[in-house]
């Protein structure tokens, strides 16, 4: 799979190609199916497959300062998902003032027609672009109509009764329910960042841990979880803390530190991955050191326990 971020793209030698255009945050079950469709209807029109997304996301772009980050998935962990797939080209524009002020009508035009060709479009239910996002599903049929592309609308997808959506799986995590948006996502929901140094309480109580600097992501509900932490090639089991460290006093101090069962190495300036299982418990504060380290303890061998197996 061939990537290109906010770059031209006119050195592409496509005479037709198959598009989807979407956010894609989080790749979940039904950003997949779809993905499968437009790989295996490029295969059967000997088509170039090309997914067109946008970062930052819209809704990123468009929201207040100082807003709480909701992203599932970065633009880097988004294009490992999807390289996964037998996709051709993954091209990501620049969601800007200029691109958001795009007519939709230019859109299709400019872009889809004159540079890439297409013959067939498949989007979700739901989707819409362009300036006052007026460029939904109908308009796209029409210009396929009068163009003569091919639209193909994804229904919604759902799990029971529930429709699987970004949304909805950004309320699961929020509220500490890993393990069910997990089976929205088709994967353990996850965050990357850099080891930074920490107080090293973890270590004095006898469970060193690394603490994590993440940037733009959402984070679960304050809690202890059951992790997997990705170091270099090896995922090792773990407990993850999201929170304030209650009984240390550190309350206005937010961290996530997870503790990396049978590992002893160092870390600090690493890239860590951690990918949340299920959550434990709740964040709460104990009455001494020695209760802590007791509860830890019993955390560690719940998380080992659900773990087994993953």
């Amino acid at each position: 799979m061939e990537i290109i971020k906010y770059s031209d793209f006119s050195h592409l030698d496509i005479n037709q190609s198959v598009i989807s255009i979407g956010n894609y945050d989080g790749i979940h079950i039904g950003h997949q199916y779809i993905i499968r469709e437009l790989t295996s209807k490029s295969i059967r029109t000997s088509s170039k497959s090309i997914l067109l997304t946008f970062d930052p996301h819209p809704k990123e772009f468009f929201a207040p300062k100082g807003h709480k980050p909701f992203l599932l998935t970065n633009f880097s962990e988004k294009a490992n998902i999807i390289g996964g797939f037998p996709v051709d080209y993954l091209i990501c524009f620049e969601f800007n003032n200029k691109f958001a002020s795009m007519p939709a009508e230019d859109f299709v035009n400019n872009i889809l027609i004159d540079k890439l060709k297409v013959s067939e479009i498949i989007v979700g239910y739901d989707f819409n672009f362009g300036k006052d996002r007026k460029g939904n599903t109908d308009f796209l049929e029409e210009m396929g109509e009068e163009k003569g592309f091919k639209v193909s609308i994804v229904t919604a997808k759902k799990m029971g009764d529930e429709v699987i959506s970004s949304s909805h799986i950004r309320e699961l995590i929020s509220r500490g329910n890993v393990r069910k948006a997990a089976r929205f996502l088709g994967h353990n929901y996850s965050m990357s960042g850099s080891v930074i140094k920490g107080k090293n309480v973890g270590k004095k109580i006898g469970f060193p841990t690394v603490n994590l600097s993440v940037q733009n992501k959402l984070l679960p509900a304050d809690g202890v979880y059951s992790v997997l932490v990705l170091v270099g090639a090896e995922k090792l089991y773990g407990v993850a803390n999201i929170g304030y460290q209650p009984t240390f006093g550190d309350e206005n101090e937010h961290s996530i530190e997870a503790h990396i069962m049978n590992f002893n190495g160092d870390l600090y300036g690493s890239e860590v991955s951690v990918e949340f299982v299920d959550r434990l418990r709740e964040e709460r504060k104990f009455s001494c050191v020695d209760e802590l380290t007791m509860q830890i303890e019993e955390d560690v061998t719940t998380a080992k326990a659900s773990l087994m197996g993953k």
